[in-house]
Formats: C-alpha cells, structure tokens, sequence
C-alpha cells in the first residue's frame, strides 16, 4: 500500500463528524485503499469482515454525497473520490511525470470525467510534444518501460490485457487464444508495456463502442495488429492534450 496524506481536519468537517459511525469507519478505509488516482473497486464481503456485518453501500453513498459530490460512482461498478488528486497531488499533473503520467492512464482506462475532479485540476503535456524523430521515440518507450516497477511476463501480459478488453467491451475473448497470444507477443517483443496497450484500448474503446460500423473492430485481431503503432500514436495525443 503505497503512502499518502491523511486529512486531519476532516474530524472539524460537520458533514464528517454527521455520518454514522460505520460510514466514518469505511469513509477512512476507501481513503487508505483505493488507488494512487483515488478509485476504489467496492469489495463489499471485506468491508463487511472489517467494519459492520450490517454496513449498506448504498446508504454510505447517499450519507458522504449528502451536501456535495464526494464519491461518483464510474460505468465500470469503481467509485472515484473527486477530492482525491488535488488533496494528495495538488491542482497540477504533470505528464511529463512518470507518477502523474500513471494516474492520468488511470482516470483514462476508467473513463472518468475529469471535470469531476474538485477543485479542478489542470493536465500539462509531456515532453513527447518537443519530440521530433523516431529514434528519440524509441529511446523514450525505452524510458517509460524502465520506469515500470512490475517485471510483467508474457502470460501475465496477455492475462490482464484481455480482462481489460473484455471489461470494457462486454465480450468474453480468451487471452490463452494462439491467434491472441500471436498477436500480442508481437507487442510484447516490441517492448509495449501493459499501459500501452491498455491505453489503446481504452482510447479505441471510447472512439469506437455503440458506433454501428466501428464496434465490431474492438477486438484482438483488429487492436493489436500492425496498425497498433498508429492507435497509440493517436490515444498518446489525446492523453497529452487532456482528452
């Protein structure tokens, strides 16, 4: 669990010290266990095993939104804490940062309306935008790649690309597929990181879910084929321009 600042006047706030007990209880843990971006998948067994057997989703949500919105509940089934990123970050991201950078692909691949984010916070491109060659290109993916923490194998690889596929498509495709696999290593011997291709799908999803002649394409076959240097290309322009 990575560290983070803890909010000490929250015990002087009246709609805070107004919430039940159990809600206080649970408010403080969502704060301790959602991610670096501020959201928190709802795993209501845990809550229940940690706080109040008889604790109520629903009744924490409508008690913490009761006098502003705190907790917007995202199309995925994940909560986001809207005051999160200022408090813990500041009004500033900064793409250039690698820890702002990885934020930012989270509220991206969640699909969260940035405008949602109290107070506002600003996106400020990255260096990619003084770039100018391919070869700086390469050494920057070079870059990002070192900057990973996690040593992803290639069965890990394929494993969380697809559930994230299948999350944000509706559809059930197999990541232990041959043709899947074949398409991805592709990928993975170039050097793509797991947020790379999430970011296209995440992007492309967005572009093309619900269009009648698009949707069809989001799909292994079509996303992760020669033309995925392109996809990213497009998805890594818009996350610079804050889209």
């Amino acid at each position: 669990m990575p560290k983070r600042f803890t909010d000490t006047k929250i015990w002087d706030e009246d709609w805070f010290l107004e919430l039940s007990r159990d809600n206080r209880d649970l408010w403080r843990w969502i704060c301790d266990h959602c991610d670096i971006a501020g959201i928190w998948k709802p795993n209501i067994t845990r809550a229940k095993m940690i706080i109040n057997e008889k604790l109520n989703l629903e009744e924490f949500f409508n008690a913490v939104n009761s006098d502003k919105e705190r907790v917007v509940k995202l199309e995925n089934g994940r909560w986001f804490l809207t005051g999160f990123i200022p408090f813990q970050y500041g009004h500033k991201l900064s793409l250039g940062s690698p820890m702002h950078k990885s934020i930012y692909m989270l509220l991206v691949t969640n699909d969260v309306d940035l405008t949602s984010i109290r107070p506002q916070v600003e996106v400020r491109g990255s260096p990619k935008d003084k770039e100018k060659d391919k070869d700086r290109d390469k050494d920057n993916r070079q870059m990002t790649l070192n900057e990973t923490v996690v040593n992803t194998s290639f069965k890990d690889f394929c494993e969380e690309i697809i559930l994230f596929l299948n999350e944000k498509t509706g559809r059930r495709y197999d990541y232990t597929s041959k043709d899947t696999k074949g398409f991805l290593k592709a990928r993975f011997n170039e050097g793509r990181t797991v947020e790379d291709v999430k970011l296209v799908v995440a992007w492309m999803s967005r572009k093309w879910k619900g269009d009648p002649k698009m949707d069809e394409y989001l799909r292994p076959s079509t996303l992760f084929r020669p033309k995925f240097s392109e996809y990213l290309a497009e998805a890594r322009q818009k996350l610079e321009q804050g889209k």
